[in-house]
């Protein structure tokens, strides 16, 4: 009735002559029983599922902040990361004897949604233009979001669309309406 099931139970099926033969077997099998696996708790699953539905994504974040505005990146990543949410920020995972030009290289190619917080001169450092151009090459496969930050009301003048301003006075609330925006751009994209 089992030979030759799909399921292989077939293989469960203890043949014996002699009852010396049987304890071999049953002994395995009972063995695996009670082989015990912890289960993921709810803050394991729910990451664990997360982690899934925003494997195809990747948030790169571009700025020149100094600290102490540097405290709102800071937020972000790990509210992000908090989400199962890939994010890359220079700072945060630069290491020594990386090779920093290809792996910046790197993330801003595997980028899906690119987020400029533009501070006053963020437009200097030679980086922070690399990355914004490399990501406009791009074009439509690539969401920008690009944040107004410390006073600052004037555009970037290569980022035609609208500009959110960051009001809040305390950089841990800025960092949940950033980080509200992204997942609702995450969500939708992976709806469609």
């Amino acid at each position: 009735m089992l030979r030759d099931h799909p399921g292989g139970y077939q293989h469960d099926i203890v043949v014996w002559r002699d009852p010396v033969e049987l304890a071999e077997p049953v002994e395995a099998r009972a063995t695996s029983m009670f082989k015990v696996v912890r289960s993921m708790g709810a803050t394991e699953t729910a990451r664990h599922f997360q982690s899934k539905r925003y494997a195809n994504y990747s948030v790169f974040i571009s700025h020149s902040l100094k600290p102490p505005q540097l405290q709102l990146v800071d937020e972000i990543f790990k509210l992000l990361d908090a989400r199962a949410v890939k994010c890359f920020e220079y700072q945060a995972v630069n290491e020594a004897g990386v090779n920093w030009r290809e792996a910046l290289r790197e993330q801003l190619a595997a980028a899906t949604h690119f987020v400029a917080l533009l501070g006053p001169g963020c437009e200097m450092p030679e980086a922070c233009t690399y990355e914004l151009e490399t990501v406009l090459a791009r074009g439509p496969e690539v969401t920008i979001l690009a944040y107004l930050l410390d006073g600052r009301t004037a555009p970037h003048v290569k980022l035609s669309h609208t500009h959110h301003p960051l009001l809040h006075a305390d950089q841990n609330e800025n960092a949940k309406v950033f980080v509200a925006r992204v997942l609702k751009l995450l969500n939708d994209a992976v709806a469609r």
